[in-house]
């Protein structure tokens, strides 16, 4: 007894990306900014916000009625390729 699933899919896509400014200010003040644990949060903080801008560009495909099989693939493909490029 929910929403649609694309409307889930939607909400958990918004909130998916992590603050790094928080993070970072949390970092600092306990003195463990350049720890390798620190260095550890500062890079999963990345990755998760690579991950969640790669769902919200999905969001575009998702709410397609009849998106393809490689309409999925094309936001990773791209987020892949630009990561190659830099």
């Amino acid at each position: 007894a929910g929403a649609d699933i694309r409307a889930a899919i939607a909400l958990g896509a918004c909130f998916a990306p992590t603050s790094l400014g928080v993070a970072s200010n949390a970092l600092n003040a306990g003195n463990v900014a350049n720890t390798p644990v620190g260095q550890l949060i500062v890079s999963t903080c990345v990755v998760d916000d690579v991950i969640g801008l790669i769902l919200l560009s999905m969001l575009e495909v998702i709410v397609k009625e009849d998106a393809q099989v490689f309409d999925y693939f094309i936001p990773i493909i791209s987020s892949v390729g630009y990561l190659l490029v830099l």
